[in-house]
């Protein structure tokens, strides 16, 4: 918010009334936000890159999370700033911008994902 603008983005929740959601081993208890290493290595397709390990361990945390049934397809949302990263995505989630195609768990074909 500081950095990109001027501190004038507030949240409406404050930290103590958002606790984390079941499903997902938090890194640092009571702290719904987390960086998880991946450990595996990008490769070009076309003019875009993807990294096959870091897509499955995206999709285990999402299906966890919708598992832990705190969470739904609603509330989640996987950004990525490569294009094949989504693409590949979208194929192991089912999930498309318009919320067609296939779903490996109920409701999962509406999950959000994009380029940002």
């Amino acid at each position: 918010s500081q950095q990109f603008y001027g501190s004038a983005l507030k949240t409406g929740v404050a930290g103590a009334q958002r606790s984390p959601p079941k499903g997902f081993a938090w890194p640092v208890a009571g702290v719904p936000i987390a960086f998880v290493p991946v450990r595996g290595r990008e490769v070009n397709e076309g003019s875009s890159q993807l990294n096959r390990e870091e897509a499955v361990r995206v999709e285990q945390i999402v299906l966890g999370l919708l598992s832990g049934g705190e969470v739904s397809v609603a509330d989640v949302g996987v950004v990525s700033p490569y294009a094949a990263q989504v693409r590949l995505l979208r194929r192991q989630l089912g999930g498309t911008r318009t919320g067609a195609g296939p779903s490996k768990a109920p409701g999962l074909n509406h999950i959000g994902l994009g380029v940002e």
